[in-house]
C-alpha cells in the first residue's frame, strides 16, 4: 500500500536512480505509521467493546466501589484481563521498536520514559485488581493515535487538504482526551475520590495511592510536553503552510560544512504513545 501510495516501485533496486534515499526513508515512515494506525483501531474496538457498556464508564466513583482494601478484592472481568494483555503486550514490544525501527526523533527518550511508565503502570494497576480505572487510561491514550497516524500518512502522500483535516481531528481529540478528560476526570478520581472511599471505609490505602498516582500524573506531565510541540506545529503549519515534524529536523550545520548524512525531513506530526 506505502509502495502504490507514495509511486515507489514494487521491484526497484538501489541503484536505481529514479527512486531516491528520500523516497525510501518516507516508504519506510510511511509503513511504521500504518502499522500503528491498524493496531491502534483494534486497540479502541476492544477498549471500547470492553468499557463502554460498563456504567463506571461514565461515573468514575464506581471504579472503586468494590474496593474495600488495596489491593482490591476484586477479580477484573474477562474483558478487562484481555485489554491489559494486549496493551502490556503492545507496550512490552514497543521498548526495543522505539530504538531498532521507529524513526530516530529528537523526543525518543521522552517517548521510552512513556512506554516504561505505562508498562509500570498496567502491571502495578493489574496488581491492585483497578483495572477500571486502568482500562479508562488506556481509553484516554490510545482513540488520539488513530488520527495522528492517518495524519502522518496524509502528509508523507503530500495530500495537504487530508493532512490539515486529521491534523485538526487529531489536535481536538488530543486535548479533550489527554488535557482534560484525562487529569479532570481520570487521575481526579484516583487521586481524591479513592481518598474518600479510604476515609469512609477507615482504611490505609498507602503507599499504593501515592505511587500510583506519581505515574499517572508523570504521565500528564509529558502530554503537556507534547502539546507544547502540537502546538508550535499548528502554529507553524498557520503561518508557514507546513506541517513538519519538528522533532525530525537535524541540527544546524557550520557554514561550508558539508554533512553527507542529512537527508530532508519529509515530516510528520508528534507521537507518544
Amino acid at each position: 500500500m506505502a509502495r502504490r501510495v507514495l509511486g515507489i516501485p514494487h521491484n526497484h533496486k538501489k541503484t536505481d536512480s529514479n527512486v531516491t534515499q528520500e523516497q525510501l526513508d518516507t516508504l519506510e515512515k510511511f509503513k511504521e505509521s500504518a502499522y500503528k494506525c491498524t493496531v491502534q483501531i483494534l486497540f479502541t474496538t476492544v477498549l471500547l467493546i470492553v468499557a463502554l457498556p460498563q456504567p463506571w464508564f461514565s461515573n468514575t466513583k464506581l471504579f472503586f466501589s468494590v474496593c474495600n482494601a488495596l489491593p482490591c478484592e476484586y477479580t477484573p472481568s474477562v474483558g478487562e484481563r484481555l485489554v491489559y494483555c494486549i496493551m502490556l503486550g503492545f507496550y512490552s514490544q514497543a521498548v526495543p521498536m522505539l530504538f531498532l525501527w521507529e524513526t530516530k526523533r529528537k523526543d525518543r527518550l521522552e517517548s521510552f520514559a512513556h512506554h516504561i511508565a505505562t508498562i509500570i503502570l498496567i502491571a502495578y494497576s493489574f496488581y491492585l485488581n483497578l483495572t477500571r480505572a486502568g482500562v479508562m487510561v488506556l481509553m484516554c491514550h490510545e482513540v488520539n493515535d488513530i488520527f495522528l497516524e492517518a495524519a502522518k500518512m496524509t502528509r508523507y502522500a503530500k495530500m495537504d487538504r487530508a493532512t490539515t483535516f486529521w491534523f485538526v481531528v487529531f489536535m481536538l481529540s488530543w486535548f479533550v482526551t489527554r488535557i482534560f478528560i484525562y487529569p479532570l476526570h481520570v487521575i481526579n478520581s484516583t487521586l481524591f475520590e479513592t481518598l474518600d472511599r479510604a476515609t469512609l471505609l477507615g482504611i490505609n490505602i498507602q503507599p499504593h495511592h501515592a505511587i500510583l498516582n506519581t505515574f499517572l500524573i508523570f504521565l500528564f506531565v509529558l502530554h503537556v510536553y507534547w502539546s507544547y510541540l502540537i502546538v508550535r506545529i499548528a502554529v507553524r503549519q498557520l503561518t508557514h503552510g507546513d506541517a513538519e515534524d519538528i522533532r525530525e529536523k537535524e541540527h544546524p550545520v557550520k557554514p561550508g560544512v558539508m554533512n553527507p548524512t542529512k537527508t530532508k525531513s519529509v515530516g510528520s506530526m508528534p507521537s507518544d504513545t
